[in-house]
């Protein structure tokens, strides 16, 4: 009787027992697969933890001021480590040479190295298959950069804001172009594609070098693709008349091979082409300028002759009007002669002496 009470006893207290441990732990449980779940009766994995509340869902503490390493995490012989130096900083990795650490009084990541300078300092490369942003993206006034992936719009980004004012160093990866913009509009910068052709002031060059503006230099050299009108200066070089480039004038308006005012508004000009153009038609009327001056030479020599001649006659009417004046003295005085004579001729007569 007594061992039948015993029994009683022990199986109400199992009972009891079994009933308890299932009430305190009615949120936890051990499937038949051996996961186990605290906090949940439907664990997905070995350890599945659930919290419903704002509570730590894990915490551990350990007393002393020595290192401790809190947590092992292997999978076969692969493993990592995440660590709490008695510094306070925190380690996360596979060993302590490759790491990642949270500095305790910076707040300063590092990446590859246990000394983080910057809050986020990295050794080794950075990859990335999708964007990177760094900056505030929401207030003015600050600098922002941004890398983008292959598949965005822009491959790279850096650019400040103040205001309206938007200064942007561009590389689209859309249109294969860097663009260097400064301003309230995208399209007043510098702006080179993938041709290698660049713009200043647009963003769509159509030449090795497209300026939508003035340009302001101390000096510009011209590669010329075109010869030099020196041939102009040849023995054999047919110089169209002044006759001729005159009646040309009268029809087109303009002078022979350069462009008229309106082809140089719609295509522009080359200016090297331009510039020995406008080299060949100096070079030409230097040309009949030389020729006007020998005419001019030529006619102030038949004039100084005429004029020597012209001398030389008045030197000889000269002459012949001093001879003039000189004989016509003469014809005065053999006048003069014969008046006294017969003046005297007739004295005579009234005397008697001539009969």
């Amino acid at each position: 009787m007594k061992n039948l009470i015993q029994i009683i006893i022990v199986f109400l207290l199992s009972i009891f027992l079994a009933l308890n441990i299932q009430a305190q732990t009615a949120t936890n449980k051990i499937d038949s697969t051996g996961n186990v779940g605290i906090g949940t009766i439907t664990p997905l994995s070995k350890l599945h933890i659930f919290s419903g509340g704002s509570r730590n869902q894990i915490r551990t503490y350990g007393h002393g001021n020595g290192s401790s390493r809190y947590i092992n995490i292997w999978h076969g012989t692969e493993g990592g480590i995440i660590d709490a130096i008695g510094g306070g900083d925190l380690y996360l990795g596979y060993d302590t040479s490759t790491k990642i650490i949270l500095n305790r009084n910076g707040g300063n990541v590092g990446v590859g190295n246990s000394n983080p300078s910057e809050k986020l300092s990295v050794t080794g490369n950075i990859y990335s298959n999708s964007r990177l942003l760094l900056g505030s993206f929401t207030n003015k006034g600050v600098g922002r950069i941004q890398i983008r992936h292959e598949g965005g719009n822009n491959g790279i980004v850096l650019w400040t804001e103040t205001g309206n004012i938007t200064k942007r160093i561009w590389i689209d990866d859309a249109s294969n172009t860097l663009q260097i913009t400064a301003g309230v509009g995208l399209n007043n910068g510098l702006s080179v594609n993938k041709d290698g052709k660049i713009g200043v002031g647009t963003s769509t060059p159509d030449q090795k070098l497209t300026v939508k503006g003035k340009i302001h230099s101390e000096e510009v050299i011209v590669d010329l693709n075109v010869p030099g009108p020196d041939y102009v200066f040849e023995e054999d070089y047919d110089l169209t008349t002044l006759k001729d480039l005159e009646a040309y004038i009268k029809v087109n308006k303009h002078l022979p091979e350069i462009p008229s005012a309106k082809e140089m508004e719609a295509n522009g000009i080359t200016l090297g082409k331009m510039n020995m153009l406008l080299l060949k038609k100096i070079e030409e009327l230097t040309l009949h300028a030389i020729e006007q001056e020998k005419k001019l030479d030529e006619r102030h020599k038949v004039l100084e002759e005429e004029k020597e001649r012209n001398n030389i006659q008045q030197g000889t009417l000269n002459i012949q009007q001093q001879q003039l004046q000189s004989q016509q003295k003469l014809i005065e005085r053999v006048l003069q002669k014969n008046k006294e004579l017969i003046t005297r001729i007739e004295q005579l007569e009234k005397k008697g002496e001539v009969r």
